[in-house]
């Protein structure tokens, strides 16, 4: 017995000569209505669509229904709901497999965006499902979150295969009841001008809308109505993630940049395609900057570096540890700047004191060289080579003693090089004297 009042079905009304008891309500949209049934017969828990009754009084609409559940009925494949059995009686239905959980859209009306493995993952497996359903010639036409359905598990999978293609009767994009194909938010280009050849790049385009409202939190396109919100998807280029905080990588800016292109040329040719591109690695970082002193920096990738001295070094990642031995731990000591030359004279081995004890030693040698010149006429050149360069050594090693780097003079020292520096000065200034006498 099936008891209908208006298009509501009630709880314990049966189908199919009693075979699905509906139990209770879990959804409607502008096509079907969803309910969770029990199958008498083989003694499970079902999910019931039932075409909604409007649409079943047109010869069309069930005709297409029935043909999208024999398509669907021959996917199996853990990412596509799938189908168990249909009827016609007293309207079309399908039966399919119930999944215990929630929908995407309502992940994430709880979290509004999600972490960007987690977006990738749940697109990826969006994918892997759209990719054997469009193997057997569907096309979705309706991807959302809404239609994306979460096991407890973690496993999504795609609902509602082909009602928005059964649906289709005028090629525009609305119905003769005024609703339109698909949701405006997540319909590609092709959809929002009633092109009649969808093809299953279309159901890429929604992927993409979707992915993006994962990472965001937003969808890409805003306006105040579905039209405005289809001009947008025919002209208005996607907002970037980056610009909206989001830093999911070139990799995926580039993939979703590809999937949201207007021209379905321009998009992935197919489901596989792009869930490649989502899994495809982000490039390495670039290498970090040689520093401007101190030793060269080992690669931290490649093959083995040969040493000049002992064995190979083996490169190492970042994941990599290397653990060295006592006798192998080094540290390493900045280099320091190279010091300016200064004005003052080098230190020398010879200590300030004893250059001046030295210049005042030579004033008893020179008054030996002045007695010998007296006494011995034969080789008196020899001591009056000595008279001439004792002066200079001793004006020299007065300068050197005052001059020298070193500490603060003591009163001693200044009183004992000036002595020096006077005496020796004058006697050199004689001796100057003397000799240009002598040469007039």
């Amino acid at each position: 017995m099936i008891g209908v009042v208006g298009d509501a079905w009630g709880p314990g009304t049966t189908l199919a000569g009693g075979r699905y008891r509906i139990d209770a309500k879990l959804g409607s949209g502008g096509m079907a209505e969803v309910f969770r049934a029990y199958d008498t017969k083989l003694a499970r828990t079902v999910a019931l669509k039932v075409m909604l009754a409007d649409l079943s009084s047109d010869d069309g609409y069930p005709a297409r229904f029935r043909r999208e559940a024999q398509a669907m009925a021959a996917i199996s494949h853990p990412q596509v709901v799938a189908v168990h059995d249909m009827g016609d009686e007293p309207v079309p239905y399908i039966v399919m497999e119930l999944v215990e959980g929630r929908s995407l859209a309502d992940l994430l009306a709880a979290r509004r965006h999600l972490p960007v493995t987690q977006a990738l993952d749940l697109a990826s497996q969006v994918l892997a499902g759209l990719a054997v359903a469009h193997a057997q010639g569907l096309v979705h036409r309706d991807i959302k979150p809404g239609n994306v359905l979460l096991a407890a598990d973690g496993t999504a999978k795609v609902a509602d295969f082909g009602i928005a293609r059964a649906a289709e009767g005028t090629g525009t994009i609305l119905t003769r009841t005024g609703l339109m194909i698909g949701t405006p938010h997540f319909m590609s280009p092709e959809q929002v001008l009633g092109r009649s050849g969808i093809d299953p790049r279309s159901d890429l385009y929604s992927v993409g809308v979707m992915l993006f409202q994962m990472l965001t939190g937003r969808l890409p396109f805003e306006a105040d109505s579905g039209y405005s919100i289809g001009y947008l998807h025919l002209t208005a280029p996607p907002p970037t993630l980056a610009s909206l905080g989001v830093a999911a990588g070139p990799v995926v800016e580039a993939a979703l940049a590809r999937a949201l292109a207007k021209d379905p040329d321009q998009r992935y040719p197919d489901a596989e395609s792009m869930r490649a591109a989502l899994r495809e690695p982000a490039p390495a970082p670039p290498p970090p900057p040689q520093p401007a002193f101190g030793p060269p920096q080992r690669p931290a990738f490649g093959p083995p570096q040969q040493s000049a001295f002992g064995p190979p070094q083996a490169a190492f990642g970042p994941s990599q540890q290397i653990t060295l031995g006592p006798s192998q731990q080094t540290t390493f000591v900045p280099p320091q700047p190279p010091r300016s030359p200064g004005n003052k004279a080098p230190r020398g081995p010879v200590s300030r004191v004893c250059r001046l004890v030295l210049a005042l030693a030579l004033l008893p040698l020179m008054g030996l060289m002045i007695s010998q010149i007296d006494s011995q006429e034969s080789t008196k050149w020899v001591p009056g080579i000595g008279l001439l360069v004792s002066p200079v050594l001793g004006l020299w090693l007065s300068c050197s003693a005052v001059t020298r780097r070193g500490g603060r003079l003591s009163k001693g020292i200044k009183i004992s090089a000036t002595v020096g520096i006077v005496f020796y000065g004058a006697l050199i200034l004689i001796l100057l004297i003397g000799a240009m006498n002598d040469l007039s």
